[in-house]
């Protein structure tokens, strides 16, 4: 089953990107966090298909988040998308940098993020059949 996690400590902007989810697949399960910390704990023993997070959160903000989540063997193929109001043009290549796969600004076009969360799990599914197969490789049988 597909897995996302949704980390901002803004209620309404989780229930909206939950929402957003939905209509891509109602099947898909969404943890939500109000902060990095407890999402990274959740990290640590699950491995979602995709994390969307926000950049101004307490503690941790988002850029030290994926700083953290990109130290880890397991959590570094994940997608990353960062989502924020925040006026800083240098963001997007921060959290590039840092190793956000894409970036959207508030307020969210439903649309775009759409496009953009379907685009990212895609891109995550293909990765985990091309690594099944150089897993498991196939005998080549004679003509």
């Amino acid at each position: 089953m597909t897995s996302i996690v949704i980390i901002d400590d803004v209620k309404g902007n989780r229930l909206i990107l939950g929402k957003i989810i939905e209509t891509i697949d109602p099947n898909i399960s969404v943890q939500n966090f109000d902060c990095a910390e407890l999402a990274l704990a959740w990290i640590n023993n699950q491995t979602p298909d995709l994390v969307i997070t926000d950049y101004k959160l307490p503690g941790l903000d988002g850029i030290e988040f994926i700083e953290r989540l990109r130290s880890g063997y397991k959590s570094r193929e994940i997608p990353v998308l960062m989502i924020t109001m925040a006026g800083d043009l240098l963001l997007p290549t921060r959290a590039r940098g840092v190793g956000a796969t894409a970036f959207l600004r508030r307020p969210v076009d439903h649309h775009l993020a759409r496009a953009r969360i379907r685009s990212l799990l895609s891109r995550r599914h293909s990765r985990g059949r091309l690594q099944l197969i150089i897993d498991n490789p196939q005998p080549c049988s004679p003509p």
